[in-house]
């Protein structure tokens, strides 16, 4: 069966898909392009492409901000473009950690603005969520399961996901023994903790960390495809062990 997945892939290697991602940076786009359009954006003080010294390995982009990111509602993202078969496949903007306590109220301010620009939802099960999906992902990351929550906007050409995932800052470990070396740096370790907790209201072990990921509506179904191929292939498996 030709899959989604198999259509991308020819897709990317002949050059005819061209979707828009994010401002100015298209689909395919090589690194030379990519950095060439990022270098006139106020935020962005220089770009370097680090091409790579193997012919499986793609280029990567190093880039130096005027400041400390893109600032977006009140937030700041570092960028993060990804190359497959030389061209632009992808482009993440990562949040630095928030609060887990105010993640909610950032997440609802995103997606009200994708909303107007990508109106449509990309696939059911990445609808709009509400505060009992991230009651429910916080309450996740107590047991091996990874509390995350994801929503998916597309404009038809475009998909904008948004991926929320809640983790813990870890208490460290206090030394009582050892040497005076190793007693400062549990001391060290054991204040930059207290130093973080004390913070979100006194709620700063408990941190979320917001990416927005800006991919073509193509290959979002090809990803999308095969997630739903290993689910029903889990599924089968189940049957023969219940």
């Amino acid at each position: 069966m030709f899959s989604f997945l198999a259509a991308a892939a020819l897709l990317a290697v002949s050059g005819e898909t061209t979707a828009k991602l994010w401002t100015s940076l298209s689909q395919g786009d090589d690194a030379e392009v990519v950095a060439s359009k990022l270098r006139v954006l106020p935020e962005i003080k220089a770009v370097k492409v680090k091409q790579p010294k193997k012919a499986v390995k793609e280029p990567e982009l190093s880039i130096d901000y005027k400041g400390d990111g893109f600032d977006i509602l009140g937030s700041t993202y570092d960028l993060n473009p990804t190359f497959e078969v030389g061209g632009l496949s992808r482009v993440e903007l990562a949040a630095k950690d928030t609060c887990r306590n105010t993640s909610f109220d950032r997440y609802s301010r995103i997606v009200e603005v994708l909303k107007e620009k990508y109106p449509q939802v990309a696939a059911p099960e990445f609808a709009v969520k509400d505060k009992v999906a991230f009651l429910k992902a916080e309450m996740a990351t107590n047991t091996a399961t990874n509390g995350v929550v994801e929503t998916a906007f597309t404009d038809g050409e475009t998909v904008v996901y948004v991926w929320v995932a809640m983790y813990g800052i870890q208490r460290p470990s206090v030394s009582y023994g050892g040497n005076a070396t190793m007693r400062a740096l549990s001391n060290l370790q054991w204040s930059i903790y207290q130093t973080q907790a004390s913070a979100c209201g006194g709620e700063g072990s408990q941190r979320a960390q917001i990416r927005i990921i800006y991919l073509s509506h193509e290959r979002f179904l090809a990803k999308h495809e095969k997630a739903a191929s290993q689910s029903a292939d889990d599924r089968e498996v189940a049957k023969t062990r219940l």
